[in-house]
């Protein structure tokens, strides 16, 4: 009896889905589960929906594999009772009311004007997925809102946090909420400036510091200006330093005297055996020595911090193939890259240039008239002029022409979904990825694909062309001559004229075999 039901519902619940424009996704998942049971249903003798669920209780499932079934089935045995999904045809019928809230958040003046912020988002290249999640939830705290006392978004934000909902759901609910109460309390609209979420307050660990502790990071931050660093690098010594504080505080102290080398090696513990723990070892022997002169109980702090040693891994250097490869990868039209990712490598291949620059270039880095790209390299601050290349001229031209949203701004590479926010070095990874995967290079678990390895190629090009180091190295934006010398270990046609001939001392062959 249970099979025959069941054969007859999975067309009906795959336009029922369709039609309530469910997302492809979770259309797909309940289909799927669908056509299973179907095909387990008479080898396992199931008669009811609750035999279904003891047999997947019964497996080795995850947990969360074992929840998102549950609430799969459930929504089909509610269709196969009801004709709909739990709720759904609930709120479509209180929606065609306008009923008073139970609280005082109003929620009227929302269900009246919630079509303007929809149609704002469709005119502004918001995805259908945001669209159609902001839409359900509204409609959603519209219809509660009658039933359950609300006086502020907060209050409801606080309603779904006690629904055991899962982190990443929560994340989105969150994200939703705060455009709503935007929009609702102050007639904001969802902007590409990244308007503070009144919903996601954001504490820093400097902000919970006590008074002692505080006042050690604002020395050392005065300190650090007056020695002229970047922003940036005492930036991340400010959040690696009050990250520590505040462990240290939970642990009792409030002073330095009261750090205990136990406190230091609890809490180093977890990242001494990552690549990260050297640089956090390393910012927080940079803080201790910069305030030594004025507290000397520092001596004791930095004697009590470890001395990490970590070997250099010899670096995957792209080959001439690989080169080729991926030269014909970003030249080919037709294999589906986008014009964003054949920019980004176009830059990156051609130029060499770190790529924190990359997603920090604005139109105003891109000079067409007088050939040259500019970049405020944020890695050393320093302003950096590069020729521009046709080809790289042409690849950002097709991009900003073809495919990049029209927004309000100036960086050259943003989201192709609104809000249009300037990418992070996700993107350039992102790309990286795309066009190795399309020349089938570096596709093996461990190879690297990082950014750095054009910036070998670039220097490596130019030694082996006989530049001059001096033109290398600020082709490359180094503040020190130093910083090439890495760059010389991968200059093998200048490394073989260096090497001494072995011809006065004949081996065997057997011995190159394990070479």
């Amino acid at each position: 009896m249970l099979l025959t039901v069941l054969c007859q519902l999975s067309p009906l619940l795959q336009h029922y889905m369709q039609k309530q424009n469910y997302s492809p996704p979770y259309i797909k998942r309940h289909v799927q589960l669908l056509n299973f049971i179907i095909v387990r249903a008479p080898i396992l003798d199931w008669d009811t929906f609750e035999d279904i669920i003891r047999w997947f209780e019964n497996e080795s499932y995850t947990e969360r594999y074992l929840k998102d079934v549950k609430m799969v089935l459930f929504n089909i045995e509610f269709f196969h009772e009801h004709g709909c999904f739990p709720g759904n045809g609930t709120i479509k019928r209180e929606l065609l009311y306008q009923t008073p809230s139970l609280g005082s958040l109003d929620m009227i003046y929302l269900q009246e004007h919630l079509d303007e912020l929809i149609s704002y988002m469709n005119e502004h290249d918001y995805s259908e997925s945001c669209i159609r999640r902001l839409k359900f939830v509204a409609n959603r705290i519209i219809v509660l809102s009658r039933t359950i006392e609300w006086n502020s978004y907060q209050e409801i934000l606080t309603w779904y946090s006690s629904q055991n909902h899962e982190y990443f759901y929560m994340k989105g609910i969150r994200g939703v909420l705060g455009i709503l109460e935007a929009f609702h309390n102050r007639n904001e609209m969802p902007t590409n400036r990244g308007t503070q979420n009144t919903l996601c307050p954001v504490f820093s660990n400097y902000s919970i510091l006590n008074p002692n502790f505080r006042y050690l990071v604002d020395l050392s931050i005065e300190l650090s200006l007056k020695r002229g660093l970047k922003a940036s690098t005492i930036n991340s010594l400010k959040a690696v330093v009050s990250t520590f504080f505040v462990s240290m505080q939970k642990a009792g102290a409030s002073q330095l005297e009261n750090i205990s080398p136990v406190m230091i090696n609890s809490y180093l513990a977890p990242y001494i055996e990552k690549k990260s723990g050297r640089g956090i070892v390393s910012r927080l022997r940079t803080f201790f020595d910069t305030i030594l002169p004025f507290y000397t109980e520092s001596t004791r702090i930095l004697n009590t911090l470890p001395i990490l040693h970590y070997g250099r891994k010899n670096v995957q250097y792209l080959t001439e193939v690989e080169s080729s490869a991926f030269r014909d990868a970003l030249r080919d039209p037709d294999n589906g890259l986008t014009y964003k990712c054949r920019a980004i490598g176009t830059i990156l291949f051609y130029t060499g240039i770190r790529r924190s620059d990359v997603v920090n270039l604005t139109f105003d880095s891109v000079d067409l008239k007088r050939g040259i790209i500019r970049i405020h390299q944020q890695k050393t601050g320093q302003y950096l002029e590069l020729p521009l290349l046709p080809v790289v001229g042409n690849a950002i031209y097709d991009y900003c022409v073809n495919e990049r949203p029209i927004c309000e701004e100036t960086y050259l590479f943003v989201g192709t979904y609104a809000p249009h926010r300037k990418n992070d070095v996700n993107a350039v990874v992102h790309a990286i990825e795309s066009i190795m995967k399309v020349a089938n290079i570096r596709q093996n678990q461990g190879d690297r694909q990082g950014s750095h390895i054009f910036r070998h190629r670039a220097a490596t090009e130019m030694m082996s062309n006989n530049t001059s180091p001096a033109v290398v190295s600020h082709t490359l934006g180094h503040s020190s001559p130093d910083s090439l010398d890495p760059y010389l270990h991968a200059d093998k046609v200048h490394l073989r004229e260096c090497a001494l001939s072995i011809s006065e001392y004949p081996l065997a062959e057997e011995v190159f075999e394990h070479v």
